[in-house]
């Protein structure tokens, strides 16, 4: 009889274990994170695996069987049939094993969301006796970058189509009305009722820069009627400045100056500041030279329209596109240009920067309590306790799922933990979760150190954060293993 010592490979098993629990872990978190939903199906048997955030993105409850049958129905009608087909040609032994299509799904309450679901067949056997026995795959919510695409093709379709209409048109009927007036100024009362009916400013000028004729709707810009003026009191008379709305435009650079020069110019911002303006309107002008028979300048014209709405609704699309439509904090995107900008900044004149990674404990347990409303309404309320207990110079931003982010500018660790205390009391002390159930939430804090990359910053506040939910989470933990323990005994 021989005796062998196995504690050794017992303990390298567990470590295996747990590393294979950790990972999974991890990809679980990450998926999640992401809005990625996975499944799994036995051919043979027809039974189907869905995670979690796969049942949530097909409208399913969590006890609901899922198969076969349950996923075509969930499809859209108008769309089975190309799915169907896809599915059918991994699942063909001579096939592509793999398939990626885009689909509608309907939910039984007659919502419609986008999916991108990718999957994998895997086989047994060989030559005529190779089969299909088992399907994996991912589904991925797509609805609102779908919505966002559609209404923003639809935005810019309406917002071209306009601009290039009135273009167009206006610039047409400017020329025109130059030319009648020149050759035909007994029609100058016809000219005179068609300048008189656009909303766009119309102004002619000589080649000497005097004005020879405007529009009511130019006059309306300015506040008053036509001012003799020299080229160089054009600005401050007419009330044009540049697109700072603080400058005034050099004489040189006046639309009607630069057509005079024989310049022919398109859609040059100006910003017009007077009586009728005392904020200012953004005016988007053109202008092109007035040529004789032998090509000689004669003079010019200059059309200006209000730009203001394209210039808001522009602003409006860049500000929807840095923003968690859900807690209305900044997103990844802001986030990353923040930390880039203060990097970059610090660089060039020191200072301190923090950064800290926040994770509300348990969420997962309001979700399947409550459901998703009132976990979207824990995020919701757990950003207004953020925004209120940080200062207007930080940034906070939803990082994904229940993981939130702070950008602490000219600040260091200290000052970052006092803020996130600050944070982790008000949650205890005003409960937001559902039936004023108690919520807190675990911090990591990160300072940035000398040549310290965006990556190691955020990684290096991400393991701070693990490090306060491994020890018992609703507290801060500062990177580098220095527990901040500022709660009172």
């Amino acid at each position: 009889m021989s005796i062998v010592d196995v504690s050794q490979l017992h303990e390298a098993s567990y470590r295996h274990g747990d590393e294979v629990r950790d990972t999974a872990w991890r990809f679980k978190m990450a998926m999640e994170a992401a809005n990625i939903g996975t499944w799994e199906h036995d051919v043979l048997t027809d039974e189907m695996e869905w995670s979690q955030q796969a049942r949530a993105i097909f409208g399913l409850p969590l006890n609901c069987r899922v198969c076969a049958e349950v996923l075509i129905e969930s499809v859209h009608p108008e769309d089975r049939e190309r799915v169907d087909a896809a599915v059918k040609a991994a699942m063909d032994p001579a096939g592509t094993e793999r398939f990626t299509v885009e689909h509608r799904i309907l939910w039984r309450d007659g919502t419609v969301k986008w999916v991108i679901g990718k999957g994998q067949a895997f086989f047994a056997g060989e030559g005529a006796g190779r089969h299909v026995v088992r399907m994996v795959g991912i589904v991925l919510d797509v609805t609102e970058q779908k919505r966002a695409e559609h209404e923003l093709q639809q935005l810019n379709a309406t917002l071209e189509n306009r601009v290039a209409e009135r273009a167009a048109t206006l610039e047409q009927r400017a020329f025109e009305l130059a030319r009648i007036e020149r050759q035909h100024r007994e029609q100058a009362e016809v000219l005179r009722a068609i300048l008189d009916s656009v909303a766009v400013g119309i102004v002619v000028s000589n080649s000497c820069g005097e004005i020879t004729m405007c529009n009511p709707a130019a006059e309306k810009f300015w506040g008053h009627g036509v001012i003799p003026s020299a080229r160089e009191d054009w600005a401050a008379d007419y009330g044009l400045f540049l697109p700072d709305g603080v400058t005034p435009f050099p004489p040189d650079e006046v639309p009607l100056a630069r057509g005079l020069r024989g310049e022919s110019l398109d859609g040059v911002e100006v910003v017009l500041r007077n009586a009728s303006y005392p904020a200012g309107v953004i005016t988007s002008s053109s202008a092109r030279p007035i040529r004789g028979p032998n090509g000689e300048i004669e003079g010019a014209v200059v059309t200006f329209q209000d730009n203001s709405e394209l210039k808001r609704a522009m602003a409006e699309i860049q500000e929807l596109s840095v923003t968690d439509q859900l807690t209305g904090l900044s997103n990844r995107r802001r986030l990353n240009d923040v930390l880039t900008a203060e990097m970059s900044r610090i660089q060039r004149h020191r200072g301190y920067l923090s950064i800290v990674m926040a994770d509300l404990d348990n969420f997962k347990s309001v979700n399947d309590k409550f459901g998703h409303i009132a976990g979207d309404r824990v995020l919701q309320s757990f950003a207004k306790v953020l925004r209120k207990q940080i200062r207007r110079s930080d940034l906070a931003a939803r990082f994904g799922g229940e993981e939130f982010a702070i950008v602490l500018p000219q600040s260091d660790a200290e000052g970052a933990v006092i803020c996130v205390e600050r944070v982790r009391r008000q949650l205890e002390a005003v409960p937001i979760g559902p039936d004023s159930q108690p919520i807190t939430c675990s911090f990591g804090v990160a300072q940035l150190q000398p040549g310290e990359s965006m990556d190691s910053l955020l990684s290096r506040a991400d393991s701070a954060l693990y490090q306060a939910k491994a020890a018992g989470r609703n507290q801060v933990v500062v990177a580098d293993g220095v527990m901040a323990e500022l709660r009172p005994a």
